[in-house]
């Protein structure tokens, strides 16, 4: 184990000064900055467009998937190394200019260094490495869920003020699910005159989602969908180069 880990520092590190020199490489180079990136994305594009109107026994198809599958796993690995380097670079300068709130990114360094140390030494079984994983990525993970479950709960209740209609009828609806959801609410269905007895609360609450909110949901994708479509294709001609960075 320690030899292989010895090799894969030794093949991070030829990685990453071949990153550097491609990184010259593309900044000196107009063709290899601009046409050739064009040119792979819509080989690329066309070829899994293609793909899609195979039958999946034929024997082109599965070239093309087995072929596609292997290079989504070589782009995956260097983009984990360029994401690896840009985070070590981008926090030990804010560290170094002293930026605010420069502490978290020291935290955010030490425990990155350190789990990698760990993890590279006795891998992903090791008990620092299962330590940290368990007593210290876990906690931080369900803290930052239960943080996020109060913002929600507060963008609700900023959403539904009855202000319009289509606020109104959002606060009328989300009430009815929610009671819907609780014992409470079929008891206090129970009790209110003029209401009908032969449907309960939570069989209103359930048509709202069935009918309406799946009727939403659908149109959202849709629409979704076809924006989707259209950036693909500006993408594959070439009109929208965003991949390329802040230079275009």
């Amino acid at each position: 184990m320690a030899l292989f880990n010895g090799f894969l520092i030794v093949f991070f590190i030829i990685l990453f000064a071949l990153l550097i020199f491609l990184g010259q490489a593309l900044r000196t180079s107009l063709f290899l900055r601009r046409k050739l990136p064009l040119a792979f994305c819509f080989i690329m594009g066309v070829t899994m467009i293609i793909q899609f109107f195979m039958p999946q026994d034929n024997l082109i198809y599965k070239e093309i998937e087995d072929l596609s599958v292997n290079w989504i796993k070589v782009i995956q690995s260097f983009a984990l190394v360029i994401g690896l380097i840009s985070l070590i670079t981008l926090n030990f300068n804010k560290i170094s200019r002293k930026s605010e709130d420069w502490q978290y990114a020291a935290v955010l360094l030490i425990g990155f260094l350190v789990t990698s140390f760990y993890g590279l030494r006795d891998g992903f079984e090791g008990k620092q490495f299962d330590f940290i994983f368990s007593y210290m990525y876990v906690p931080m993970q369900s803290t930052m869920f239960s943080i996020l479950a109060f913002f929600v709960a507060s963008a609700a209740f900023r959403a539904f003020r009855a202000r319009s209609r289509e606020a109104t009828l959002l606060l009328t609806a989300a009430i009815i699910v929610m009671l819907g959801r609780v014992e409470l609410g079929s008891i206090m269905w129970s009790y209110i005159p003029y209401l009908p007895r032969y449907f309960d609360v939570s069989d209103l609450a359930q048509w709202i989602n069935t009918v309406f909110t799946t009727a939403g949901q659908r149109a959202i994708l849709l629409g979704a969908s076809l924006g989707y479509i259209a950036a693909s294709f500006k993408i594959l001609l070439g009109i929208e180069r965003s991949y390329f960075g802040s230079e275009e």
